[in-house]
């Protein structure tokens, strides 16, 4: 098998849009994710719109893109509890 394909810009920047918020999400910073879904969509979309045998090519990535969104998900979703409990006056 070849090595890994080149990606769309689209989908390239999807991946680092998601690899930017982690690490503003991991350090405490906030991240405006509005246009990610749109990103996504136009990334998918590419990736679909190839031929069948070239878009299989992107299995990995797009695997390791649905477990970078779940990090995500779940470090927003820590990060907002963090800040509840903060502001809450730590009351659990």
């Amino acid at each position: 098998m070849s090595a890994a394909p080149d990606l769309s810009p689209a989908f390239a920047e999807v991946l680092g849009i998601v690899a930017a918020a982690r690490r503003r999400v991991a350090t405490g910073g906030s991240v405006d994710l509005s246009q990610l879904p749109a990103k996504v969509e136009q990334g998918c979309a590419w990736v679909l719109a190839l031929p069948r045998e070239e878009g299989r090519l992107y299995a990995a990535v797009l695997l390791t893109l649905k477990r970078d969104l779940d990090a995500l998900a779940e470090a927003v979703q820590q990060r907002r509890d963090d800040l509840g409990r903060q502001l809450g006056g730590g009351a659990a």
